[in-house]
Formats: structure tokens, sequence, C-alpha cells
């Protein structure tokens, strides 16, 4: 795969042609409505998704929550997840973004643009959460790409687009990391198969509409793609000073994520991740999850795919500041069934999924040390 920067929405599409993407192996969405030949002869693309579940939890939760759960949350009823709409304009040398989310999701995803101290003046921001991303980005010589505003997050193996993923349901390590940043960055392509990314960021998904204090982070990913056929490996990290008062209290985030295309039919997804918050106990968090992807019918109309993802999440000291399992060492089973059809525009996603706490600290509804749950997705794109 030919990458000329890093940039995780141009690696995440041309990945998806692939079929063995880091971020996702689901086939690849219709590509939305272009008007053509605008001014600068740029291109202006509009596009989205709507999708919506049914999950059922074997624990019978009375307050009807799956515990844990980043997105599908809610026990026994039909739920709306996202309502995705994305706006691209622009040319293979410069891009303006507005990408727009709606519904229950979007405040999860956006969690830290809510809240009374969301704007300066100690009133709450009741738009920001609408804004899943926001930015600029320009070639300011070949192959060396400026982005600047509100983007998403390069750590991590799985994305907030429900129909990207090969499974509905996100990881731990998805919930316990972050998901989008402020800031800017820049995307080198040293060659076709070196890419190498810096950034200053306001720090972990930007608590308040603010930075929790005036030190910003460092954004870093070193990109090898296609070095070996079929294998593509992203080195990801972020730290800076999270404390919500000057202290040197240094938050650090490693992660690894990489896709090998087996065959057609077979690939394969590895992520794993290392913290530490100097601010939290002086201590670590860790995970690691392996995908496996089998697609039936590879190319045809209606594609039918099986993907099982085992992960593996452990927080027993209460360092991860995200804190949805803190205290907990998790070992989790996801088999999702996907069926594409019409060219991936609607996909149906049958689930089942194991969680188990190992450290018994009673994670789950009545304080269980495990929950099993069924689900359905339906994800329609335009």
């Amino acid at each position: 795969m030919k990458v000329k920067a890093i940039q995780k929405s141009i690696v995440l599409g041309m990945a998806l042609a692939l079929s063995t993407a880091i971020f996702a192996q689901e086939e690849e969405k219709p590509d939305g409505l272009f008007v053509k030949n605008l001014s600068n002869g740029a291109t202006l693309k509009l596009g989205g998704y709507v999708d919506a579940y049914y999950s059922y939890n074997g624990n019978k939760p009375n307050n009807r929550a799956n515990a844990t759960r980043v997105f599908d949350t809610v026990d026994n009823e039909f739920q709306l997840g996202l309502a995705q709409t994305k706006l691209e304009y622009g040319t293979d040398k410069f891009q303006t973004v507005v990408d727009l989310t709606f519904g229950p999701n979007a405040e999860n995803g956006n969690f830290g643009n809510t809240g009374t101290a969301a704007l300066p003046n100690g009133t709450n921001s009741i738009t920001s959460t609408a804004i899943k991303q926001a930015y600029m980005a320009a070639e300011l010589v070949d192959g060396l790409t400026l982005t600047v505003g509100q983007y998403g997050t390069h750590v991590g193996y799985e994305v907030i687009e429900a129909y990207v993923n090969s499974n509905y349901s996100l990881s731990n390590l998805f919930g316990n990391g972050p998901f989008y940043h402020k800031g800017a960055k820049l995307d080198y392509s040293v060659s076709d198969n070196l890419g190498i990314m810096v950034g200053i960021v306001n720090g972990w998904d930007a608590f308040g509409n603010r930075d929790t204090n005036t030190p910003k982070s460092v954004a870093a990913q070193i990109a090898l793609t296609e070095m070996v056929p079929g294998l593509n490996l992203f080195i990801n990290y972020l730290g800076g000073d999270e404390t919500t008062a000057e202290g040197n209290k240094m938050r650090h985030i490693g992660d690894l994520t990489g896709t090998f295309g087996l065959s057609d039919q077979l690939s394969l997804g590895i992520n794993a991740a290392y913290g530490v918050d100097k601010g939290r106990n002086t201590d670590s968090w860790y995970g690691a999850a392996l995908y496996i992807d089998f697609t039936v019918n590879p190319g045809a109309e209606t594609v039918h795919k099986l993907t099982l993802r085992t992960e593996y999440f452990n927080d027993k000291k209460k360092t991860n500041p995200a804190a949805l399992v803190s205290g907990g060492e998790i070992t989790s089973y996801t088999l999702t069934y996907t069926m594409a059809m019409y060219g991936g525009a609607f996909l149906i996603k049958p689930e089942v999924r194991y969680d188990q706490d190992l450290a018994k600290a009673g994670l789950y509804y009545a304080g269980a040390n495990s929950q099993t749950t069924a689900a359905i997705a339906f994800i329609g794109t335009y």
C-alpha cells in the first residue's frame, strides 16, 4: 500500500480498498455524492452513515445498561447509535473537512466538549458535541502535509464510525484511550513505505472544551506500509503533562497497530497499548487485542464475513484516566458476522460478546464478574 502521508483519514481510505486496513477490514463504503470542477479544480464530497442496534445482556440489569461499554450501552431496547454527515472539500493538495455527528454516541464520542466549564466564561457549549472533526489540511511542500483543527486520534486500531470496524461493539482498548485531539500535526512521506507524523495537541480529548492545564502533549506516529507484502504497522505515541494543575505529572501512551493480509479471504489485525499516568498512582495500564477476519466471498455484491476479536485489558491499579474498567483485568471475546449488501451500502451485524473480569472487581451489574451480550446492528451509508 502506498501512502503519501499518514494522516489517519488518508491511511484509512487506502487501506479499506485493500480490505486489510489497520482500522477496519470492512467492505469499502460507497463514495457518496461528488460535485466536481469547483474553484481551484476542487471536489466537494458528501457522505455519512446511520446505525441502530438492539442489545440483550444476559445479566438482565435493572438499569438496562451494558457496563464498561463505550457506545452500545443500552440493554434490551432498540437504540440509535450515531448519525453522521461529513463534508470534504479540496484537492490532493489541500482539504477542508467538517464531520458532524448526532445522537447518543455523539456525546459519548465527544465527551470532553460538554459540561459547565466548556466555554471560558463557565457556560455550557451546546453545539460542540456535534463536531466530531473540523480541520484543514494542506501540502506545504512535496510530501509534507500540515493539519490544524479537531481530528480523530492516531492511537488505536478501531474508529468511531460503525461501518468501518469489523466488530460492532468497541474494544476496551478503544474505550480507554483518546478519541480525538485539538491541535496541529505534520505528516511527512519519507517514501512509499515510510511515513512520519509529529504534532502538538491540547491533550487527552480536551476535557471541558479546554485543556486541563497550559502544557501541551506531543503526538507522534511511524507508519511502515508494505515493506513486507501484506503487512502494515503503525507505531503511535501520545504524551504530556495532563494534571489539572501544572506539576510535571506526565501521562504517556504507546500503541502498536498492524494488519497482515494472508489472502483475499483471511487477514489478521493486532493492537497493543501501554500507558502510564504519574498523576494517578504513578502506575500503568496495558492491553492487547487480536482480530481474525475471514471473508467468505470477497468481491461479491453481497459479502459475508466473520470476525473474531480476542482481547486482554488490565487496569487493576486504577491508573487509566478514562476509568471505564478502572480496577479491572478483563478478557473479552467477540464474534461478529457481517452481511454487507449493495456494495457495502447496507450492513447487518449480529454479534455475541463475553467479558470476564479476572480481578473480580465487580465491574458488571450487581457486582458480577462477567457479562454476556448478544446484539444485532444495522448500518446504512451514503
